[in-house]
């Protein structure tokens, strides 16, 4: 697995187990992380869009990666860097039956550290198992594969686990449909979790929404790549490590835990 290839599936599993240190600087060690995936929009698409009001919101707020880059083209190459740190195919039409993967992952990697997670797709209109990449692990507890109808129940109990996986359908994660739409999604479905306690003072939420590529099908084909905003509660310093990330290239390393 290449070191570059490895640092957002580091940096995860890194701030869910133990913390970060970045530029010199320690970071909070978060216990409940949300990952929404979104679809083929780049930086100069996204941020400062009308299009996506709410989204630009949170941008404003808290955090934005100005240098994070797509890997690969097309989709699913990319939902691999992001899991399992590795381009495992760039093969649209592989599923979890013909393309099983047992390589370490995020989630087995949780699993091992006492960890709890939830791979929560949304699975009503179109969905696709090529956007949502821990269907494909076989090394994981399977039975936390869920739904997003369990993600809006668990959080409503707040009961949500340490790390989860947001997959929205083809249309709501802008594959399908237009940025306004996905943000009305995000607006609606994500702000309710923005609002929660994970996300106040005191609380250890830590929020992330990327968009896997740009539309072009090139890799970083806009000037500053992918768009990806963070949200953590305002007592954190979070955003100050994620202005400043890229898939290739960031100031950020594990510490010994």
């Amino acid at each position: 697995m290449k070191t570059l290839h490895r640092i957002f599936f580091l940096a995860i599993v890194g701030l869910l187990i133990c913390g970060l240190q970045a530029k010199g600087q320690t970071l909070p060690q978060f216990g409940h992380v949300v990952i929404v995936a979104l679809e083929n929009n780049g930086y100069s698409s996204v941020a400062g869009s009308s299009s996506m009001p709410y989204l630009n919101s949170l941008i404003a707020k808290y955090g934005l990666a100005t240098n994070y880059n797509a890997d690969t083209h097309p989709s699913i190459g990319n939902y691999f860097t992001w899991t399992t740190g590795q381009i495992l195919t760039n093969d649209d039409s592989k599923t979890p039956s013909s393309f099983p993967v047992s390589q370490d992952n995020i989630a087995h990697e949780i699993e091992l550290a006492g960890k709890t997670w939830k791979d929560y797709p949304e699975k009503t209109g179109t969905y696709y198992v090529r956007h949502d990449p821990l269907q494909y692990m076989t090394n994981i507890n399977k039975t936390n594969l869920s739904n997003f109808t369990q993600f809006q129940t668990d959080l409503g109990n707040h009961a949500l686990p340490n790390f989860s996986w947001i997959t929205p359908n083809g249309c709501d994660d802008a594959h399908d449909c237009g940025l306004s739409t996905a943000d009305s999604w995000l607006k609606t479905n994500i702000d309710p979790l923005v609002q929660s306690t994970y996300f106040q003072p005191g609380g250890d939420g830590l929020l992330i929404v990327s968009f896997d590529e740009d539309s072009s099908g090139a890799r970083a084909a806009s000037p500053r790549g992918q768009a990806a905003a963070v949200t953590s509660p305002p007592s954190s310093s979070a955003p100050i490590l994620f202005r400043r990330v890229s898939s290739r290239k960031a100031a950020m390393s594990t510490r010994t835990c």
